[in-house]
C-alpha cells in the first residue's frame, strides 16, 4: 500500500518529538539528580564547616577553636584551609593578648599598690601638717611671749601678746610693714642689719631694741628671729618677742643704788682714814697746845719770845680743834 509522503514525515516527526521529550525528561532528570547529589555534598560540608563555626563562636575561650578536617583538595577544603589558618592565628593572636593583658594588670596592679603607698604617705603627710598647724597655733595663743611671723617685712601673723605689748589690734598689725612699731627708721634698720647678720652666721638673730606703742610710748625688746627657710628668706621670718622693760628698769635702779653703795663705802673708808689720821694728830699737837701754856705762866710780857709762842699756841688749838671735828665723822 502506497503511504502518502506528507504521512510519513508527519509520523517520523511526531516520533522525534516523542524522542526528544522523553531524551529530554530524561537528560533533565539525570541533570537534576547531579545536581542534587553535589549539592548534598557541597551543602553537607559547607554545613560542617558553618557549625563548626557557629559552634566555636558560641563557646568562650580561644581552646574551642579546633580545626576543621580538611578533605579533598577543592574550593570547600581551601575555605576548610583557611578556617584552621585563622583559628590558629586567633589562638596564637588571643594568647598573646592575654599575656600582654596579665602583663598589664600586674604591672596596674603594682602601680596601683604605688598609688595606695602615695595615697596613704599623703594622707599621713597632710594629717602631720594639720597637727603641726595646730600645735603652732596652740602655741601662739598660749605662749606667755610675743610670737609672730614677718613676710618681706610685713606681719603676717602675730598672738595676743603682741597686740598687748604694742597696743595695736590684730587687724590693725596684719598686713602692715614692721616699722610701724619702731621708734625711728634708723634704730628699724640697726636692728635689721644685726638681725640678718646673726641670721647669716649661726641661723638665728637675737637683737635688744625698743618699740613704740600706740600710745607713743617705748618699751624694751629682746627680739630673737629664726628665718621659715634658711636658703630663702622671703618665705618669713618667725620672731619672738619678750617686753624686758620692768628689767631695764630694775637693771638701771640696780645700778644706781650700787653706785650709792660704793661711794658710802668710800666715804667709810675716808672716814676710818681720817679718824686714823685725827687720832695720830691729836697726839702730836697735845704737846704743841699745852707746852706753850707752861712757857708763857713764866715769862715776862716784854719777853720777844712771847708773842711768838702764843701764836704757836693758837695755831694749835685751831689745828686741835680740827682734829675733834675728825673725829666726831
Amino acid at each position: 500500500i502506497a503511504i502518502p509522503r506528507a504521512k510519513v514525515s508527519e509520523m517520523f516527526r511526531e516520533q522525534l518529538k516523542n524522542n526528544l521529550v522523553t531524551g529530554g525528561a530524561g537528560f533533565l532528570i539525570f541533570i537534576f539528580s547531579i545536581v542534587l547529589i553535589v549539592r548534598h555534598f557541597i551543602t553537607t560540608r559547607l554545613a560542617d564547616i558553618a557549625n563548626h563555626m557557629k559552634s566555636a563562636a558560641n563557646k568562650k575561650g580561644y581552646a574551642s577553636l579546633g580545626p576543621i578536617e580538611v578533605k579533598g583538595h577543592d574550593e570547600i577544603s581551601d575555605i576548610a584551609k583557611s578556617f584552621n589558618h585563622l583559628s590558629t592565628t586567633l589562638q596564637e593572636a588571643y594568647g598573646a593578648l592575654e599575656g600582654e593583658v596579665a602583663s598589664r594588670t600586674a604591672e596596674l596592679k603594682a602601680r596601683n599598690e604605688e598609688l595606695q603607698k602615695e595615697i596613704r604617705y599623703r594622707i599621713a603627710a597632710q594629717e602631720s601638717l594639720e597637727q603641726r598647724e595646730a600645735t603652732m597655733s596652740a602655741i601662739f595663743r598660749a605662749a606667755p611671749i610675743g610670737i609672730g611671723v614677718v613676710e618681706d617685712l610685713v606681719f603676717s601673723q602675730v598672738n595676743a601678746v603682741i597686740c598687748q605689748m604694742v597696743g595695736y589690734s590684730e587687724k590693725e598689725l596684719l598686713g602692715s610693714d614692721s616699722i610701724l612699731i619702731y621708734p625711728s627708721e634708723q634704730e628699724y634698720l640697726r636692728v635689721g642689719e644685726e638681725k640678718y647678720r646673726q641670721i647669716n652666721e649661726r641661723g638665728t638673730g637675737t637683737v635688744e631694741t625698743k618699740w613704740r606703742t600706740k600710745k607713743g610710748s617705748l618699751i624694751n625688746v629682746l627680739l630673737s628671729s629664726t628665718p621659715i627657710d634658711k636658703k630663702n628668706l622671703s618665705s618669713g621670718v618667725i620672731f619672738t618677742a619678750l617686753d624686758i622693760t620692768a628689767e631695764k628698769e630694775a637693771e638701771q635702779n640696780r645700778k644706781y643704788l650700787e653706785e650709792r653703795l660704793a661711794r658710802s663705802q668710800k666715804m667709810e673708808a675716808l672716814g676710818l682714814l681720817a679718824g686714823g689720821v685725827a687720832h695720830d694728830l691729836n697726839n702730836v699737837l697735845s704737846g704743841i697746845v699745852s707746852y706753850p701754856d707752861v712757857l708763857l705762866m713764866d715769862m715776862s710780857d716784854d719777853n720777844p719770845l712771847k708773842k711768838p709762842i702764843s701764836i704757836i699756841q693758837n695755831s694749835g688749838k685751831k689745828a686741835d680743834a680740827i682734829v675733834q671735828d675728825l673725829l666726831t665723822l
